[in-house]
């Protein structure tokens, strides 16, 4: 994720963090490595949002030549949210839920 290069990133509000990881989602099959089959390249992205609430708009972001794991952090730091990694499926939620969520395992033995 930190080898994969994008050339340009930019979102404004109406954005909103589906719009974001819509994007991540269609950009990570476009600029993995061409070394990957076709049909393997890119990630899964799995969306929690506050079913409560609507999902946060974006304020102005633009970066060139930036690493798909900075811009998605940029982005995710941009509205209170985080992310976490596992293989090729990267989960992305708000930072309170992530919090609860470790909670939650510690307290499971």
């Amino acid at each position: 994720m930190k080898a994969m290069r994008l050339p340009i990133i930019s979102f404004r509000p109406p954005d909103t963090i589906v719009d974001a990881v819509d994007f991540f989602c269609k950009a990570s099959k476009k600029y993995d490595s061409a070394e990957i089959p076709e049909e393997k390249r890119g990630y899964n992205f799995i969306l929690r949002t506050n079913p409560e609430s609507s999902a946060p708009t974006i304020s102005w972001i633009k970066a060139e030549d930036i690493s798909f794991y900075d811009a998605l952090k940029l982005v995710c730091d941009s509205v209170d949210y985080t992310f976490c990694v596992d293989g090729s499926f990267v989960s992305v939620m708000p930072k309170k839920e992530s919090a609860r969520a470790t909670t939650d395992a510690s307290t499971d033995e």
